[in-house]
């Protein structure tokens, strides 16, 4: 879900793109916002109000508001879509498996792949408070892009090789790593991992709602 400048609050819906909540409290959907209707598992609020959304193999879309239409976005992640998100800058970052990683500047298109230091299955994306951009992998990896290459925080810098569910950066610049092995905390270059027996009660941490850009 995201919120628009309106306080609206827009939802991905897998069986009609999109879904919104109106101020009032009333759903519109389907064929009222998005045409076509599509699959949809992501959807984000970019810097001008209009909404991406877009999953499975339907590609991205982008919904504008003067006109009410979603234009199939050219060229397109042709792959499973599964996580978009905006940056401070402006930026839209999308995540697709197998291998699509990339970001919208400007309505141009900035493709990476794993000769860029990007790996597969990137399951989430959070900014810190100096503008890098974190990435994590299903696959056990966290990354870092600082705007000119995507540096690997592996097993040899500390960070626990676990997939990685979500990522927050709080307002002193900790990094809080939902991981399915515990909660991972990054504070400076160091990494501390909080578990049960840390007295969580849970092991396991999944992106439930994502508030903010």
């Amino acid at each position: 879900m995201a919120e628009d400048a309106g306080g609206r609050m827009w939802l991905a819906d897998r069986t009609g793109g999109l879904a919104r909540v109106e101020l009032d409290g009333s759903l519109r959907a389907g064929d009222e916002l998005s045409r076509p209707r599509i699959y949809s598992n992501a959807v984000c609020i970019d810097a001008r109000d209009r909404v991406w959304f877009g999953g499975g193999q339907s590609g991205l879309f982008r919904w504008q508001p003067e006109t009410g239409e979603a234009p199939h976005l050219m060229p397109t992640p042709r792959a499973d879509l599964h996580v978009l998100f905006r940056a401070r800058n402006g930026d839209v970052w999308f995540a697709a498996d197998p291998d699509t990683v990339g970001f919208y500047r400007d309505d141009q298109l900035h493709l990476f792949s794993s000769a860029d230091g990007f790996r597969r299955r990137v399951r989430c994306i959070a900014e810190d408070n100096v503008g890098c951009i974190w990435l994590g992998t299903s696959t056990d990896e966290l990354l870092r892009w600082d705007g000119k290459r995507c540096e690997d925080f592996g097993a040899t810098r500390g960070f626990p090789p676990q997939p990685v569910h979500v990522i927050h950066a709080d307002s002193d610049n900790r990094l809080w790593i939902g991981t399915a092995g515990g909660l991972v905390l990054k504070e400076g270059e160091q990494f501390h991992r909080l578990t049960q027996a840390q007295g969580l009660t849970d092991g396991h941490y999944f992106p439930l709602v994502h508030c903010g850009t």
